[in-house]
């Protein structure tokens, strides 16, 4: 739900906390927490310019009002600024979207620890921008983003042995290889 329609005359968050009240009287499991309307699109996805964690505080007002449980977004596109948000207690979930278009292992990299392998929004609005366009989504970090049918890796059709050259010593140390001889 939208915490604050960002538009004059809209709904703010003293209104949304009376009517999330409301919602958990009637039996609500969760209150997912945004902001913004067509009227106000910018708060909706958000852009590079705003800060990452920039809708928390209307999550954290909502929560200190209600019982159940509560998620929060708005360019939390990082898992140290996820996790410190709710050990803090600023809501009880993530959401995570635009961040899974650039790296849709993006949770299963922060639970092994992998932070640092993760390849990371800049809410730069490519794949926003493609929404209106009826075109297949598409990311500027990650190319294969939309098209992973297209780019799925299939056993080949016919098998070859085959040699690679110049792997780099990076990928021979990440795969454990074993050095042939030579210094690497």
């Amino acid at each position: 739900m939208s915490a604050d329609e960002k538009v004059e005359g809209g709904l703010r968050i003293q209104d949304m906390v009376v009517f999330s009240k409301k919602l958990e009287e009637v039996g609500i499991d969760l209150l997912d927490v945004s902001a913004g309307i067509y009227e106000s699109i910018i708060w909706i996805a958000q852009p590079m310019a705003f800060p990452r964690g920039c809708l928390v505080d209307l999550g954290w007002e909502i929560k200190k009002n209600v019982k159940v449980p509560v998620s929060i977004v708005g360019r939390i596109n990082h898992p140290d600024l996820a996790e410190e948000l709710l050990a803090a207690g600023k809501a009880d979930f993530i959401a995570v979207g635009r961040a899974l278009h650039a790296d849709p292992y993006w949770p299963l990299k922060a639970q092994r620890g992998q932070v640092d392998d993760i390849r990371l929004c800049p809410a730069c609005m490519s794949c926003s921008d493609q929404l209106a366009t009826n075109l297949p989504i598409s990311c500027a970090i990650n190319p294969e983003a939309g098209r992973e049918r297209e780019l799925a890796i299939r056993p080949a059709k016919r098998k070859k042995k085959v040699l690679v050259v110049g792997a780099g010593r990076q990928a021979w140390r990440q795969h454990g290889w074993p050095n042939s001889g030579g210094t690497m």
